[in-house]
């Protein structure tokens, strides 16, 4: 009777483990099925573009229900339970809410693609998971993002703006603010403030900042709805006799993903046109000198 118990015991303590041990790992959801995103260049779009993502099946006999979910982008976890955007398996079909109700994204159960135009909220990581009879596999993410140009930075000399190639006369010994700020873009760009001495072949150097970073928005753009980030650089110089005739510039360089990328600024599919600078001629000049004469001495 012991060894019947025992028996039973055994068997059951290797149902168990053999349930425990169903794959959940990536690599076996990835053996299954991908998350495809075929129209942004790098998981990168513009506001109002189109966007298309697919669960493409790789194993339709394993698969029994396909579910593509949305994340945080900030998600560590890439088996973290997401926002289902639809579920497909056994004939049915489904999108959930809020993307049942979008009049931009088709769904396309046969092929298992959504295709939707761009907007600041689809920002995220996009999944599909994979139901199996072993239970729910999570498979690869893809992150999404928002592409915005940046635009060309300002500078301000004491509040002033100036012009690009204006003159500025300044007095040696005096204290000159000097405020460099863009909108940078999305993916952000940075920002920095550079002197070129007016000596030739002299290198150009960076002048050193505090910048910060700030969220403004939201912003209305055409029939989107953006956020914009803005970065400024603000550093206050003493003017010495190596300023003379100098140039003070404020540079913006692109993030080098949004620079890879076919952007229209200002009318043209140029990128660099957004990496433009304002820079503005120094002339200092020196200070008043007093002739102090000895009692009695006539001037003449």
């Amino acid at each position: 009777m012991r060894a019947f118990e025992l028996a039973i015991m055994i068997g059951l303590l290797l149902i168990t483990a053999a349930i425990e041990a169903k794959p959940t790992n990536n690599a076996t959801a990835e053996k299954l099925l991908k998350t495809v995103m075929s129209s942004p260049s790098g998981g990168i779009a513009q506001l109002g573009g189109p966007v298309e993502i697919t669960c493409r099946v790789i194993n339709h006999v394993d698969v029994l229900m396909i579910k593509l979910v949305k994340l945080p982008l900030n998600a560590e976890d890439s088996a973290a339970a997401g926002q289902e955007v639809f579920t497909a398996g056994g004939g049915k079909q489904k999108l959930r809410s809020p993307w049942d109700t979008r009049p931009d994204l088709v769904f396309n159960g046969s092929s298992l693609t959504v295709r939707f135009n761009m907007s600041q909220l689809d920002e995220g990581r996009f999944r599909c998971d994979a139901v199996t009879l072993d239970g729910e596999l999570p498979g690869n993410a893809q992150q999404l993002l928002t592409l915005q140009p940046p635009s060309a930075p300002g500078l301000l000399f004491d509040g002033a703006a100036p012009k690009p190639g204006d003159h500025l006369e300044v007095v040696i010994g005096d204290i000159l603010t000097v405020n460099c700020s863009a909108n940078v873009g999305k993916p952000a760009g940075d920002i920095r403030i550079t002197f070129a001495p007016a000596t030739q072949g002299a290198p150009e150097k960076e002048v050193p900042g505090a910048t910060n970073a700030s969220w403004t928005g939201p912003i209305s753009a055409g029939n989107h709805t953006v956020f914009t980030i803005f970065k400024s650089s603000l550093v206050k110089v003493k003017i010495e006799d190596s300023h003379h005739g100098g140039c003070f510039a404020c540079r913006l360089t692109p993030s080098a993903l949004a620079a890879s990328l076919t952007a229209d600024v200002n009318g043209t599919a140029d990128t660099t046109a957004a990496a433009g600078n304002w820079t503005s001629q120094l002339v200092a000049r020196g200070p008043a000198i007093h002739a102090l004469f000895p009692v009695g001495f006539t001037q003449t």
